[in-house]
């Protein structure tokens, strides 16, 4: 179990509890995180079989290489539907695993299924966010 340190800590010291902490993680949080993974896999498997043959053939150029994926997406809908898809699933997991680990930090441990009906409740909040660090990043070419 995970102990606050109550003074400042020597550098070996955070370290001793930083893999503590990661030990005590595992058991309760390798569900989470092998659901986050699985969620971000399965999209990126269908991206390189669908779109990236069509990239490897005209990678001698690199505008072209650049221009080919955006067509292949706009060729196959069954990409984006997929992506679509995983974006909410993506961020309930992302959620559920973040406070599942919280609970471990703060030895206020919570069940794999109260970290989900978490990640499910604070689903708007988390797209909300998403769209708002996209703007952020990419100005206003992202649309509301």
């Amino acid at each position: 179990m995970y102990v606050k340190p109550t003074a400042p800590r020597s550098i070996g010291g955070v370290f001793d509890d930083a893999i503590r902490m990661y030990r005590n993680f595992g058991p309760s949080v390798w569900l989470l995180a092998l659901a986050f993974e699985l969620t971000t896999t399965i999209p990126s498997l269908v991206w390189q079989m669908q779109v990236m043959p069509a990239v490897a053939d005209s990678i001698q150029d690199p505008l072209t290489a650049l221009q080919d994926p955006l067509a292949a997406l706009h060729a196959s809908p069954g990409v984006w539907l997929l992506t679509l898809i995983a974006i909410p699933i993506y961020l309930i997991f992302y959620v559920a695993l973040v406070a599942s680990i919280n609970g471990v930090a703060t030895a206020r441990e919570i069940s794999t299924g109260t970290a989900i009906r978490l990640g499910v409740g604070k689903l708007p909040r988390a797209i909300g966010l998403g769209v708002l660090v996209a703007r952020a990043a990419f100005g206003a070419d992202v649309a509301l």
